[in-house]
C-alpha cells in the first residue's frame, strides 16, 4: 500500500510540477509564446513548463519591442532563436544546449552568455565590450561587428568560416588558427597589422579604414575581393591573387600598382594615392574605375572592352599631371568619361610622345606655358626644329624658328617635340 501511495504521490508531483505555468516578465515576449500555436498547445492565456520542454522549433520574435527573454531558459529543446532589434540588454542562453543559430542583431546586449554547441552567432550593432566563444568549437559563422569589443580571441574556432567583426576598438587580431576562414570583414578597427598568411582559403578581405602598413597576400590564392581602402598601405603585391576580381585600395599611400596578372579584376578603387603609372591594358573585364586624386603621369586603359565601362564608372580627375589616358575608342570615351581634368585627352596611343634620346630637361625651356601667341624655345644647343602634335598625336605645325606664332592654334593641351643637335625633347603645351 505505501508503494502505491508513494506512486500516486510521484505522479501528482510531475504532474504538478510540468504543468506549472512559467514566469514570463516581459509582456511581449509572453504575448509571442502565447500567440504561437506551435508552443501554446493548450490555448490558454499560459505558458507551462510541459510546453516550452517539448517545442523543439525556432523562436522568432524580431521587431516586438522585448526587453527582457527571461523564461527562455525552459526551452532545452529550441535550435534557432531570432530576438534581433528588440530592447535586450542581456541575453543567457546557456541553458539551450541544442541551440545552434542566435540572431541577436540589433539590440543593447552589454552581457551576452551562449552554450558550447553554437554553430551560427549574429550578434552585430550592440554594446558589447567582451565576448568570450573559447568553448564553442564547432562555431561556423560570427558576426559581431558594430559593438565596443577591445579583444576577440577566436583561437580556439577551427571551423570557423565566416569572421565580421567590423566597427569595433580591436588593436590586434590573430587569426592564424583559423585555415578554414574564407570571409573576415575587419574593418574600422585599429589594427596596424594583420596576417593572414595562414588563411589560404580566404576569399574575401574587407580591412578598410585602419592603420594597416602591410598585407602580404602571397599565400592567399582564392582571394578575390579585396578591400583595403584608408590604411596606411605603401606596397601592395597583387601578383599571386590571379582570382582577384574586386579591389578597393583607395585612400592608402601606394605609389605603385601592377594589375598585369588580375586579368579576372572588374571594379578598381584606387583613388586618393600616390601612384604614378598605371596600365590597365590587361585587365579586359573592367567596369569601375575611379583612380581621382592620384600623381598620374600615366594611365593606358585600352584593354579591348572599354565599352563595358558607362560614364559614372570611370574617374581620373584631379591629375594634373596626367595629359593622355590610352583607350580603346576616342568618341566612346570623349562622349562617356567625363570626370577628367582639362588637360587630359584620350588617345590610341600615347607612347607617341617618347623618345630613346631624350634630352635632360635642364638644357630646354619653352616659355611661356601656357601661351596665348607666341610660344619661345631657349636652348643651348643648337636649335634644328619644333614639331607640334595634337594630344592624339596628329602632327599639326612644324618650326624652324626658336619663336613660334600659335595664335592659330584652338585652345587646349598639344604636344611640342624640338629637336637639337643633341637629340629630341618632348614638352607639354597649353594654349590658352
Amino acid at each position: 500500500m505505501n508503494k502505491i501511495l508513494l506512486l500516486v504521490a510521484g505522479s501528482l508531483y510531475c504532474s504538478f510540477f510540468y504543468s506549472q505555468n512559467l514566469n514570463i516578465p516581459d509582456a511581449n515576449f509572453k504575448a509571442y509564446l502565447v500567440g504561437n500555436s506551435n508552443i501554446n498547445i493548450n490555448g490558454d492565456s499560459e505558458i507551462q513548463l510541459s510546453e516550452a520542454n517539448n517545442f523543439s522549433g525556432q523562436i522568432y520574435c524580431p521587431s516586438k519591442n522585448i526587453a527582457d527573454l527571461t523564461g527562455i531558459q525552459y526551452f532545452t529543446k529550441i535550435t534557432s532563436l531570432y530576438c534581433n532589434n528588440n530592447r535586450l540588454t542581456s541575453l543567457d542562453v546557456s541553458q539551450n544546449p541544442n541551440l545552434i543559430t542566435i540572431e541577436a542583431y540589433r539590440n543593447r546586449i552589454s552581457n551576452l552568455k551562449v552554450n558550447k554547441n553554437l554553430i551560427s552567432l549574429n550578434c552585430s550593432d550592440n554594446m558589447l565590450s567582451s565576448l568570450d566563444l573559447s568553448q564553442n568549437l564547432d562555431i561556423t559563422y560570427i558576426n559581431c561587428e558594430i559593438n565596443n569589443l577591445i579583444n576577440l580571441n577566436v583561437s580556439n574556432n577551427l571551423n570557423l568560416f565566416t569572421l565580421n567583426c567590423g566597427n569595433n576598438k580591436l588593436t590586434q587580431l590573430n587569426i592564424s588558427q583559423n585555415k578554414k576562414l574564407e570571409y573576415l570583414s575587419c574593418f574600422s578597427n585599429q589594427l596596424v597589422e594583420l596576417d593572414v598568411k595562414n588563411n589560404q582559403k580566404l576569399t574575401n578581405l574587407t580591412c578598410g579604414a585602419n592603420k594597416i602598413l602591410f598585407l602580404d597576400l602571397s599565400q592567399n590564392l582564392d582571394l578575390s575581393l579585396l578591400s583595403c581602402y584608408n590604411n596606411k598601405i605603401k606596397n601592395l603585391n597583387l601578383s599571386q591573387n590571379i582570382k582577384l576580381s574586386y579591389l578597393d585600395c583607395s585612400v592608402n599611400e601606394i605609389t605603385s600598382l601592377d594589375l598585369s596578372k588580375n586579368l579576372s579584376l572588374s571594379t578598381l578603387n584606387c583613388y586618393i594615392n600616390q601612384i604614378t603609372n598605371l596600365d590597365l591594358s590587361h585587365n579586359p573585364n573592367l567596369v569601375q574605375f575611379f583612380a581621382n586624386s592620384n600623381k598620374l603621369t600615366s594611365l593606358n586603359i585600352k584593354n579591348g572592352n572599354n565599352d563595358k565601362i558607362n560614364r559614372f564608372k570611370f574617374t581620373s580627375n584631379n591629375n594634373p599631371n596626367l595629359f593622355c589616358i590610352e583607350v580603346d575608342d576616342i568618341n566612346y570615351a570623349t562622349n562617356n568619361w567625363v570626370s577628367i581634368d582639362s588637360q587630359s585627352n584620350f588617345s590610341n596611343n600615347c607612347n607617341y610622345t617618347l623618345s630613346t634620346n631624350e634630352l635632360k630637361k635642364s638644357t630646354l625651356k619653352i616659355y611661356p606655358n601656357p601661351v596665348k601667341n607666341i610660344l619661345n624655345i631657349d636652348t643651348e644647343d643648337h636649335f634644328q626644329k619644333a614639331d607640334i602634335y595634337t594630344i592624339n598625336g596628329q602632327l599639326i605645325k612644324t618650326s624652324l624658328l626658336k619663336e613660334i606664332n600659335v595664335s592659330d592654334l584652338s585652345k587646349g593641351n598639344y604636344i611640342i617635340k624640338i629637336k637639337t643637335d643633341k637629340g629630341l625633347q618632348t614638352e607639354k603645351m597649353i594654349k590658352e
